[in-house]
C-alpha cells in the first residue's frame, strides 16, 4: 500500500473516530438528561407537613402496602369533610417521597389540589410543572395539545399521583394521564367526600371514618394539654362524645379549654357546645365552614332544604327512611310531581345523594343517621348561620321557650321539633302558641302537652306530628282551625274518643297516618274521610302480636261503635277521594277485606296491608275474594301482615307467572294462622327482606319442591324468625346461599331437623342464629365443616 493510500486510510479512520467520539458524547448528554427528567422531580417533591394525629396508623398501614412495587390501580379515599382524608394521603405521601428517595426509585411522585374543584385546565397545569414540561409556546395552545404533551412525557414511566379534594370523576384521558396498569406499575390516591367519584373512576374504595371513642379522646386532651386521667378528664369525655371523633371539632373544642382550671368552667363549656356550638372559638371558622363546603356542593336548592330538614331531629336521632321522606312530602320540600310515587322515588334518590356527599349515613334497615357535629352544622344554617336563633326551636330550647311569655318571640317561631329528651321524669309542657309556625313535631313519651286545643291559634301550620304523648286521648276540636294543614300523623297515640268532626275543615291535608295504634279504624267518621277531598296519603296501621303471647282477641282493640257497619262504609269513602295513591290500611272484617280485595281503585294504592281474619256472631259473610291473586295485582305492595288467618292462600293462579309479581314486597308476617300449608309464592318477591311466621299450626313447608334455580329464593331476607311451627319439617329442600341474611331466629319447630345450609351459605353477613339448644343438638348436617361454621354463630334464645 502507497502513502496516498495509507494517508486516506488515517483519514478516515480519524474522522470515524471523531465521529464515534461526539455520538457517544451525544448519547452520554442525552442518557444524563433523561436522568435528570427522572430525577429532577424527585427534587422538587418534598415531604408535605402534618398536623398532629392519632388513630390513623391501621389505616396508614393498609394504604402503605398498596404502594408497593407489585401494586397498580386507583385508590378512593372518601367520607366527611375534615374526617382526616388529606391528613391520611399527606401521610402516604411523606411516605412515598421517603422511599422512593431510599430507593432511588425513578417513580414520579406528583401532588395535586384540586381544591374540591375539577377544573381539567388547572389539573394539566400543574401536571405540566410536576413533569418540567417547557412551558415555551404552551400559551395558547387548546387544553387537547396540552393533554398530549403531557400523556407524551409519562407514557411508559412509573407515576404516583395524588389527587386531593376531588369534586368530582376525572376522565384521565383528559388531562393526559396514562391509566395505571401492571405494565407501568402506576398508582393513582384520590381523596373526595364524594362516594360516587370513587365509583365512576373505578377506584377501590376506602371510606375513612371518624375516630375511635378512646382516639378522639386522646385529640381532645391532647389539644386542650390535659391528662384524661386527671380531674377533668370526665368533663373532657362528654365534650369529645359531642363531638363524635370529628377532628376538627375536638380539636377545636379542645383549644377552646385550654388554660382552664376549674370544673366549673369545663362544664359551662360543655353546656355551651351542647345548646350554642358556634359559640365554641373555631367552631364556626374551622369546623362548620368546612362542613358548609359539602352542603354548597349540593346540586339543587331542593337537596339543600332536604338537608336542612335534618337540623329538627336531636343527637343520635336514627330516622325511617319513609318517615321522612312522607315529612318531606307534607312540608313541599320535593317540589310538584305526576304522582305520589314519583315524589317518593325523588325523595329516596334525595337521600342517596346526601349519603354520597358524605353528610347523611346509611344505618341500615331502611334508616339513616346524621352525624352530630353535621347536624349541629345544619341547624346552624337553618336558623341563618345564628342570626335568627328563634326561628327554628328544637328540643330544651321548646321546652324551656314554652314556659317563658315573649310573645314577640313566639311570632319569629317557624319550626318547633321535641324528640325523646331522655328525661327521668313527665314532663309537662305549655303548648306553644306560635302563630307563624308551619311545622310542630312532637316525637316524646316523656312530654304531656297542657292545655294543647291552643294549638288552634297555629293557624299556619302545614306540619303536625304528634307520636308517643301521654295524655292525649283525643283531639281538640280546635285543630279544625288548622286550614292550612297539609301533614297530620297521629301514630303512637292512644286515641279513645272519635276525632272531632271539625276535622271536616282539613281540606288540604295530602298525608294522614295513624300508624302503630290500637284502636279501630271508625274513630274517623265517614264524613270527615269524605271531606279531605287533596288526601294523597293515608295510613291506619294498627299494632297486632300474636295471641300466643298477649293472650289477647289478636283483633281486640278500642272500639267506638261495630266494625262490622263501619269499615266496609269507610272504604267506600276513601275509595271516592280524588287524588288519594298511596295507603296502608290493617281490617278485621270479612265486609272489610272483601272490599279492599275486589276495588280496583284501592288495591292500585295499596302499599302495606294487614288483615285480621276473624268470624264474628255479628256476621255470618266470608271472604270470598282469592287472596293470594287480589294481593299479587297490588303493585306497589311492601308489606303484609295476616292474622288468625283461616283462608287458604292459593297458588295455582300463580303458577303461570314466570316474573316476579310482588316486586316491592319487603315484609311478611303471618301469625295465628290454621290453613297455611305452604308459602311457596314468596319465590315470587325478590326483595324480601324479613320473614316472621308465628304459631301456623299447619305449616309444613316454606318453600315446596321447585325446579327452578333457587339462588333468588330469599336472595335479599336478612331476618327469619320462625316461632311455635309444630308441623314444619322443611324450610326448603334445596340449600339456599341466603347472601344477605344476618338473624335467624328458630323456637318452638320440633320437626325441623334440617336447615337449607352449607358451607357457603351467608358466609359474610350471617351474625346470629337462635334457637333451643335442644333442637340446635339434633340438627343434621351433611357438611361438617358447615356444622362447624354454624355452631359460632348460635346463640341460646333462653340465654340471649
Amino acid at each position: 500500500m502507497g502513502w496516498h493510500s495509507r494517508y486516506w486510510l488515517a483519514r478516515n479512520v480519524l474522522t470515524t473516530y471523531k465521529l464515534v467520539r461526539a455520538l457517544g458524547n451525544k448519547i452520554q448528554g442525552l442518557s444524563a438528561a433523561a436522568d435528570n427528567d427522572f430525577e429532577r422531580p424527585l427534587l422538587l417533591a418534598n415531604e408535605m407537613p402534618l398536623p398532629d394525629t392519632v388513630g390513623m396508623d391501621s389505616k396508614l398501614k393498609k394504604l402503605i402496602d398498596f404502594t408497593g412495587e407489585d401494586n397498580s390501580g386507583i385508590v378512593g379515599l372518601y367520607g366527611m369533610g375534615g374526617s382526616g382524608k388529606t391528613t391520611l394521603m399527606r401521610k402516604v405521601y411523606n411516605s412515598v417521597i421517603a422511599d422512593v428517595t431510599t430507593r432511588q426509585d425513578n417513580a414520579l411522585v406528583i401532588w395535586i389540589d384540586m381544591a374540591g374543584g375539577c377544573d381539567i385546565e388547572k389539573i394539566i397545569d400543574d401536571l405540566r410543572e410536576n413533569c418540567k414540561i417547557d412551558n415555551v409556546n404552551w400559551e395558547g395552545k387548546s387544553r387537547d395539545y396540552k393533554a398530549k404533551e403531557v400523556f407524551n412525557e409519562l407514557k411508559g414511566k412509573k407515576y404516583i399521583l395524588f389527587l386531593d379534594g376531588a369534586g368530582g370523576a376525572l376522565n384521565l384521558e383528559d388531562i393526559g394521564v396514562p391509566p395505571p396498569n401492571e405494565a407501568n406499575r402506576s398508582k393513582i390516591f384520590i381523596a373526595t367526600r364524594f362516594e360516587n367519584v370513587c365509583d365512576q373512576m373505578k377506584a377501590e374504595k376506602f371510606k375513612v371514618e371518624c375516630l375511635e371513642e378512646k382516639d378522639a379522646l386522646d385529640l381532645l386532651c391532647r389539644s386542650a394539654g390535659i391528662n384524661s386521667e386527671s380531674a377533668l378528664g370526665m368533663v373532657a369525655r362528654e365534650l369529645s362524645q359531642e363531638c363524635e371523633g370529628f377532628p376538627p371539632a375536638l380539636v377545636a373544642v379542645g383549644q377552646d379549654v385550654a388554660g382552664l382550671k376549674k370544673l366549673q368552667s369545663w362544664k359551662h363549656n360543655l353546656k355551651k357546645l351542647k345548646n350554642f356550638p358556634s359559640k365554641v372559638k373555631g367552631m364556626e371558622k374551622d369546623v362548620f365552614i368546612t362542613l358548609k363546603s359539602s352542603y354548597d356542593s349540593l346540586p339543587t336548592t331542593i337537596e339543600k332544604n332536604c338537608f336542612l330538614y335534618f337540623a329538627l331531629f336531636p343527637k343520635g336521632e336514627i330516622v325511617s327512611v319513609p318517615d321522612l321522606i312522607r315529612l318531606w312530602i307534607g312540608e313541599g320540600l320535593l317540589g310538584n310531581h305526576d304522582s305520589i310515587q314519583d315524589a317518593i322515588n325523588h325523595g329516596v334518590e334525595v337521600v342517596e345523594n346526601l349519603m354520597v356527599a358524605s353528610l347523611l349515613e346509611d344505618y341500615g334497615d331502611n334508616s339513616v343517621k346524621m352525624h352530630n357535629v353535621i347536624r349541629q352544622m345544619a341547624l346552624w344554617l337553618a336558623r341563618d348561620q345564628d342570626q335568627r336563633r328563634d326561628k327554628v326551636l328544637v328540643q330544651d330550647e321548646a321546652l324551656r321557650s314554652s314556659q317563658e311569655c315573649d310573645g314577640e318571640k313566639w311570632k319569629t317561631v317557624e319550626k318547633i321539633s321535641v324528640s325523646d329528651n331522655h328525661a327521668q321524669e313527665v314532663l309537662t309542657w305549655d303548648g306553644p302558641v306560635c302563630p307563624n309556625a308551619e311545622t310542630l313535631i312532637v316525637w316524646c313519651n316523656k312530654v304531656q302537652i297542657k292545655d294543647f286545643e291552643k294549638v288552634g291559634s297555629m293557624s299556619k301550620l302545614k306540619v303536625l306530628s304528634l307520636r308517643h304523648i301521654q295524655g292525649i286521648t283525643t283531639l281538640p276540636k280546635e285543630i279544625g282551625r288548622l286550614i292550612h294543614l297539609e301533614y297530620l300523623d297521629l301514630s303512637y297515640l292512644n286515641i279513645q274518643e272519635n276525632l272531632p268532626v271539625e276535622m271536616i275543615n282539613l281540606t288540604r291535608l295530602r298525608v294522614f297516618l295513624l300508624e302503630h295504634v290500637h284502636f279501630s279504624l271508625e274513630v274517623i267518621s265517614k264524613e270527615v274521610i269524605s271531606c279531605l277531598k287533596s288526601l294523597m296519603v293515608f295510613s291506619f296501621w294498627r299494632e297486632i302480636r300474636s295471641s300466643e303471647t298477649t293472650n289477647e282477641d289478636p283483633s281486640s282493640s278500642t272500639s267506638f261503635t261495630s266494625p262490622y257497619l263501619q269499615e266496609k262504609s269507610f272504604l267506600e269513602r276513601l275509595e271516592q277521594l280524588p287524588f288519594l295513591e298511596d295507603i296502608s290500611l290493617t281490617l278485621e272484617t270479612p265486609s272489610g277485606i272483601n272490599k279492599l280485595l275486589s276495588s280496583d281503585k284501592l288495591r292500585h294504592c295499596i302499599r302495606n296491608v294487614g288483615l285480621i281474619h276473624q268470624q264474628n256472631e255479628e256476621t255470618t259473610e266470608t271472604i270470598n275474594a282469592p287472596v293470594t291473586q287480589s294481593l299479587s295485582k297490588m303493585e306497589l305492595l311492601e308489606v303484609i301482615h295476616l292474622v288468625a288467618w283461616r283462608h287458604w292462600l292459593e297458588e295455582s293462579s300463580l303458577v303461570d307467572h314466570q316474573i316476579d309479581i310482588f316486586r316491592q314486597l319487603s315484609e311478611v308476617q303471618i301469625l295465628d294462622s290454621f290453613s297455611v300449608t305452604h308459602l311457596t309464592w314468596l319465590r315470587f318477591a325478590p326483595v324480601l327482606r324479613s320473614l316472621k311466621l308465628v304459631n301456623c299450626l299447619s305449616l309444613e313447608e316454606v318453600i315446596m319442591e321447585i325446579e327452578e334455580d333457587v339462588d333468588s329464593v330469599f336472595g335479599n331476607l336478612d331476618s327469619m324468625v320462625l316461632t311455635r311451627l309444630p308441623r314444619l319439617w322443611s324450610v326448603c329442600k334445596k340449600t339456599l346461599p341466603f347472601p344477605k341474611l344476618i338473624v335467624m331466629e328458630i323456637t318452638g319447630c320440633n320437626n325441623l331437623n334440617k336447615l337449607p345450609l352449607d358451607r357457603n351459605s351467608a358466609t359474610n353477613t350471617l351474625k346470629h342464629i337462635r334457637g333451643e339448644t335442644r333442637w340446635w343438638d339434633n340438627l343434621e348436617w351433611e357438611d361438617s365443616m358447615a356444622k362447624e361454621f354454624f355452631q359460632a354463630k348460635f346463640t341460646d334464645i333462653n340465654n340471649s
